[in-house]
């Protein structure tokens, strides 16, 4: 098969790393693509680049839009697409010139609705980073139920949206889209849904996605409306899990998510100096977890796999300092 792929690019000031991530994706092994930019109001030159990309590529299709947000960007995307497949790629990353057909290729062989590739971690330089990335070689293809056991309670799959290839079908039929009303994390949950409602999820091993990290990333700058995004995200997934049978599997995310946010937000402690007191108020164990530390303990030390004894110090440590 030959389907059109919809790939789309969110765009927000990017004008530094903007021109290798649209290379990446022009130069794709794949041919049968549709290369969606969305401009949400850059300030800077990445409107121009685009525009520029346009005039080389007649694959390439530009919409700009005022600024509102990376939720409302891709979804612009969405809306705009023609393909039957969708990928996404965000414009300070780039991706291997033969990612999209070794996807496309697994997918089409399974007969699945999505594929989940594992990626790299890379600095500003592009060097890349010695952090935990997706160990897929063990899993074959499953129903989205299993998958949605897996991105439960592993780090295994994840929220992203741009290291998964997914029919747009899906997309459609469940009404998946990015949360407009959410500054960060604005993607977990759709993922999420993505993977649980298909019908077969396969996986590819390779990390052919480099995901770029700079002092201002997200995961790197978290403030009170970040916390509470990320705080309502893990709560949807959780519900939805629940309604879904999957109720061990839910709690365990729940608890290990917020705990591990809990613990780098107590790291970066003096980051939040002026607003430290109004975040230990959100952020209260009785608060967040609604259960004594014992309780935690029973529902998450059968679940989890490696560096127990470093988890349960992080449990300890964010039990002490929101509790009191």
């Amino acid at each position: 098969m030959n389907e059109l792929i919809s790939v789309i690019v969110p765009v927000y000031n990017s004008e530094k790393y903007l021109s290798t991530c649209i290379e990446s994706i022009s130069n794709q092994t794949y041919s049968n693509l549709e290369i969606i930019i969305v401009d949400d109001g850059s300030t800077d030159e990445s409107y121009d680049i685009c525009k520029k990309w346009a005039q080389k590529d007649a694959r390439i299709h530009v919409i700009k839009q005022n600024n509102q947000g990376a939720a409302k960007t891709r979804n612009t995307g969405i809306l705009a697409a023609h393909g039957e497949v969708l990928y996404f790629v965000d414009s300070d990353d780039y991706i291997e010139p033969n990612m999209i057909a070794s996807m496309y290729t697994i997918m089409d062989r399974e007969c699945c609705d999505c594929v989940v590739s594992s990626f790299r971690y890379i600095n500003d330089k592009g060097e890349e980073l010695a952090w935990y990335t997706p160990q897929l070689s063990d899993y074959q293809t499953m129903s989205g139920q299993e998958a949605a056991k897996i991105f439960l309670t592993t780090f295994d799959i994840e929220g992203f949206s741009w290291n998964k290839l997914i029919k747009k079908k899906l997309i459609q039929k469940h009404d998946i889209h990015f949360d407009e009303n959410k500054i960060s994390f604005e993607d977990m949950f759709g993922m999420f849904k993505g993977i649980l409602y298909s019908d077969r999820v396969s996986f590819y091993n390779d990390k052919p996605y480099y995901y770029r990290q700079h002092e201002v990333s997200c995961v790197h700058t978290m403030d009170l409306r970040k916390i509470e995004n990320f705080k309502d995200t893990i709560l949807q997934i959780k519900e939805l899990a629940q309604k879904n049978q999957l109720y061990s599997e839910s709690e365990f995310f729940y608890l290990h998510r917020m705990i591990l946010q809990l613990f780098s937000i107590l790291k970066e402690k003096n980051v939040y100096a002026d607003n430290w007191n109004e975040i230990k108020e959100k952020c209260r164990w009785d608060t967040i977890f609604n259960m004594s530390f014992y309780r935690v303990y029973q529902l998450m030390q059968p679940r989890l796999k490696d560096d127990k004894i470093k988890t349960w110090i992080k449990v300890f440590v964010v039990w002490l300092n929101f509790s009191l």
